[in-house]
């Protein structure tokens, strides 16, 4: 349960990041490279590793696809009419949500090393709820308003 709370706690506090933020381009910068550097520590650290211990190669390619997913897609939004853009944005809206209830299973079935008595997964699924909670905020206040980001 204290996992929930803090994995709420950090998605909550996405949002307030993402408007304290919105307006000073350097701070975006900043905290733009700190969640990067942050992502991509746990991502190699904590996760790739036990993940290739359990996939074998098959790890790679989904690190890849984790990787390049994100950044072939927003060249695609950008190429497309403004309703296909919408239907996009509604599917990467449910893969959203299906990651979320991956991350729920991750949380409730806490496997994987242990450091110092941490579970390193779950606590990677909390910490990268913070930039979830950005991207979210990011991806639909502009288009569909905040009830439905807070919604989601």
């Amino acid at each position: 349960m204290l996992l929930l709370l803090a994995c709420l706690a950090a998605l909550a506090a996405g949002p307030v990041l993402y408007l304290l933020v919105d307006r000073a381009h350097l701070a975006v910068r900043i905290l733009d490279g700190l969640v990067m550097l942050s992502v991509a520590t746990l991502v190699l650290l904590g996760i790739l590793p036990d993940a290739v211990h359990e996939l074998g190669w098959l790890a790679y390619p989904l690190l890849v696809t984790g990787v390049l997913g994100p950044t072939v897609l927003e060249h695609s939004l950008m190429r497309l009419q403004h309703s296909a853009h919408r239907i996009v944005l509604i599917l990467v809206a449910l893969a959203i949500g299906l990651h979320k209830f991956t991350d729920g299973l991750a949380l409730a079935l806490p496997v994987g090393p242990v450091e110092h008595g941490i579970h390193v997964l779950p606590l990677a699924v909390v910490l990268h709820q913070i930039p979830a909670g950005i991207v979210t905020w990011w991806l639909l206040v502009p288009a569909y308003g905040r009830r439905v980001a807070v919604g989601s």
